[in-house]
């Protein structure tokens, strides 16, 4: 991007340099071509922040993504230690109090909380 104190169009430009150097029309010509090469050097040290700075944002971009899927995956491992020890518990629970007549209610119970515990390992992988 050219240097905001020297927009406008080359005729200004040109009577500038003509003010300030005198009517050598070389040494204008010069001066011309070095006021080119700088805001052309301006906005190529632009572009090279611009493009380091979006590098940068890609970075952080990945970063992030890659920190959300670790926090998700240590979720879904937690969910899946909790299923299995609400199946474990539950099946304490049910065979410190079972009776003979109960054991047709405690087998359904069982496969209920088997087919649980599979669903959930399911979702994980």
């Amino acid at each position: 991007m050219p240097d905001p104190k020297y927009q406008g169009s080359d005729i200004r430009i040109a009577r500038r340099i003509a003010r300030k150097h005198g009517p050598d029309i070389e040494r204008r010509r010069i001066r011309v071509e070095q006021f080119l090469s700088k805001v052309q050097s301006a906005a190529r040290r632009t572009a090279k922040k611009r493009n380091a700075a979006q590098a940068e944002m890609e970075q952080l971009r990945r970063q992030i993504a890659s920190s959300f899927e670790a926090q998700l995956e240590r979720e879904q491992r937690v969910l899946s230690d909790w299923a299995q020890r609400q199946l474990s518990r539950m099946q304490d629970r049910l065979l410190s109090s079972v009776s003979p007549e109960d054991i047709a209610s405690i087998e359904r119970a069982q496969r209920k909380y088997n087919s649980f515990a599979e669903l959930i390992k399911d979702l994980e992988g």
